[in-house]
């Protein structure tokens, strides 16, 4: 345990070092600890985890987090720690006990914002991995942050539209073509990367 950590330990705070889960927060170290983890993922879709987080901060700005990403560690066998990268969309307040506030945040990958945004388009003569490519850059969250791994050149469409959602409208075109998506997550929990495979 560092000189930093000893003297928040003594202050009262509460530490994250060693404990199964750990969370990063734009609020800082050891602001936020992780009491519960309950997570759902699916291979070709997206990922989604809620966390029941403890604080000795009873007046923390819970709208600073919305929209902002954050990371979840789970330690490993070996004592290594995976990470998990995310966007909250959810933060409220659950009650306090004590010195001890309870909050929950809700967070999940950079394609929960497809699901705000719906628009009408038309692409003549382009391939699904151009058209899934347009719709997410049009996203800041995505862009850079998505790869195609195709074993072969997907052929073009004559004419395609969009009347819904964009999350709506990539799953259905990956459908349509037979692909399919994973997630990896960037080894220093920073970010995560939409794989879409056939």
């Amino acid at each position: 345990m560092n000189m930093q950590n000893t003297i928040a330990a003594l202050r009262g705070g509460l530490l994250q070092q060693d404990r199964l889960l750990k969370l990063d927060t734009p609020l800082g170290a050891n602001v936020l600890t992780v009491q519960r983890a309950v997570g759902r993922s699916r291979i070709g879709r997206a990922y989604e985890f809620a966390l029941d987080v403890l604080s000795t901060d009873s007046d923390l700005e819970l709208k600073k987090l919305i929209a902002q990403p954050i990371t979840l560690w789970l330690q490993q066998a070996d004592r290594s720690y995976r990470p998990i990268s995310g966007y909250v969309h959810t933060a409220r307040r659950l009650g306090a006990d004590g010195g001890l506030t309870t909050y929950q945040l809700t967070f999940a990958d950079f394609t929960h914002f497809l699901k705000f945004r719906r628009d009408q388009r038309i692409w003549n003569d382009a391939a699904v991995d151009q058209i899934i490519s347009d719709v997410l850059n049009c996203h800041p969250q995505a862009q850079g942050h998505f790869r195609f791994a195709l074993s072969k050149p997907l052929p073009s469409r004559s004419y395609t539209r969009q009347h819904d959602t964009d999350w709506h409208f990539i799953h259905r075109l990956m459908e349509d073509e037979g692909l399919y998506c994973t997630w990896q997550q960037a080894d220093d929990g920073k970010s995560h990367t939409l794989v879409i495979t056939d």
